[in-house]
C-alpha cells in the first residue's frame, strides 16, 4: 500500500511513497513484506543517495556520477571518488586505493604504527612501532633511514641516501657502502673448520704474482676508492691470481657460471706471512752455520 504526501505546500518538489519504488518520487522507501531488505532513496532531481539494508548489509551509494564526502563540519574529512572508487582521508583528489594526507595511528598490545606524510613529494614519511622504539623515516634530504630509541636519545644505525649509498653509523655515506665502526664478517674460529693443516705456499708462485696500478673503465670507476691526488689504484689482477693462486680467486656468478671477479686480499696476507716465516727460518739458519 503506497501514502502520498498530496497536502504538502512543497508537494511539487518532495512526495514520500512506500511500499513500491517510485522512479518519480524526491523521497522514496521501499521493502520486501518480511521487512529484512528496504532500500531509502533521497532524490534531489540531479542525483540520488540511496540507503539500503540488503541480505543483512547495510549499503550507501549513489545512483549517478558523485563522490561520497562526509563532513562533519565545514572541512572535509573522507572522499570515495565515483569513478575509481579511491578513498581518500584529509584530500578530495585520492590517486590510490587509499590515500590519506595526514597521520595514520594503528595502535596494538605490543606495538603501535604511525604513518606520517602524504602524497609523493612530502620529506617526511615516517614509521614508528614498538611504542617509539624504532622508525623507519625519510629526511629532508629524502633519504632513508632505521632509527632505534637508546632511553630517550635517537640513534641512526642505517641511512640510504637518494643515490643509493648505504651508511652504516653514518647517515652521509660516500661510498655505496660505508661503515662508520667495526663490523664482523663469517669467523676464523677452531670450531667452524675441519681438515686444519699448515700451509705453505710455493714461494715460486709468489714470486709470479704482479702487482699492477691501473684506473676502472668508465662502467666501474665506482669501484675504486677516492686516493689523494687522484693517484692510480695498484693491486692484482684477479684472472692472472687464479692462475697462480686459485685459493685468491674469488668467484662470482653470472649468467648461470662462475667466474673470476676478485682476489681475495685479506688472505694474501696468510701468504705473505707464511713466505715471512720461511725467510726468518733460513735466515736464522744462515746466522747459526757462521
Amino acid at each position: 500500500m503506497a501514502y502520498t504526501v498530496t497536502d504538502n505546500p512543497w508537494k511539487s518538489q518532495y512526495s514520500i511513497t512506500t511500499g513500491t519504488e517510485t522512479e518519480t518520487a524526491k523521497i522514496s522507501a521501499y521493502g520486501v513484506p518480511d521487512g529484512n531488505n528496504y532500500t531509502l532513496y533521497l532524490d534531489s532531481g540531479f542525483n540520488n543517495m540511496i540507503f539500503q539494508h540488503m541480505s543483512g548489509e547495510i549499503r550507501w551509494r549513489t545512483s549517478s556520477s558523485t563522490d561520497i564526502v562526509i563532513s562533519p563540519s565545514a572541512v572535509e574529512a573522507m572522499r570515495v571518488e565515483h569513478t575509481t572508487e579511491n578513498v581518500g582521508i584529509g584530500t578530495s583528489s585520492p590517486i590510490t586505493a587509499l590515500h590519506v594526507v595526514g597521520t595514520i595511528y594503528a595502535g596494538a598490545t605490543e606495538s603501535n604504527t604511525i604513518f606520517d606524510g602524504s602524497a609523493s613529494g612530502q620529506v617526511n614519511q615516517n614509521i614508528i612501532g614498538s611504542n617509539g622504539y624504532w622508525s623507519i623515516r625519510t629526511a629532508t634530504n629524502y633519504s632513508f633511514n632505521i632509527d632505534v630509541f637508546n632511553t630517550s636519545s635517537p640513534i641512526t644505525p642505517l641511512t640510504v641516501l637518494q643515490d643509493g649509498n648505504i651508511g652504516i653509523g653514518t647517515n652521509s655515506p660516500s661510498y655505496q657502502l660505508e661503515v662508520d665502526g667495526t663490523f664482523y664478517s663469517s669467523g676464523s674460529s677452531m670450531d667452524y673448520k675441519q681438515e686444519v693443516q699448515d700451509y705453505k705456499p710455493d714461494a715460486d708462485a709468489i714470486m709470479n704474482l704482479r702487482p699492477v696500478n691501473y684506473e676502472y673503465i668508465d662502467d666501474y670507476k665506482h669501484f675504486g676508492k677516492r686516493l689523494e691526488n687522484n693517484s692510480p689504484q695498484i693491486g692484482l689482477v684477479a684472472e692472472e691470481v687464479a692462475e697462480v693462486f686459485p685459493e685468491l680467486a674469488v668467484m662470482k656468478e653470472e649468467d648461470g657460471k662462475d667466474v673470476v671477479r676478485n682476489v681475495d686480499y685479506e688472505k694474501l696476507t696468510v701468504v705473505l706471512l707464511s713466505e715471512l716465516q720461511e725467510l726468518k727460518r733460513e735466515v736464522k739458519a744462515l746466522k747459526e752455520e757462521n
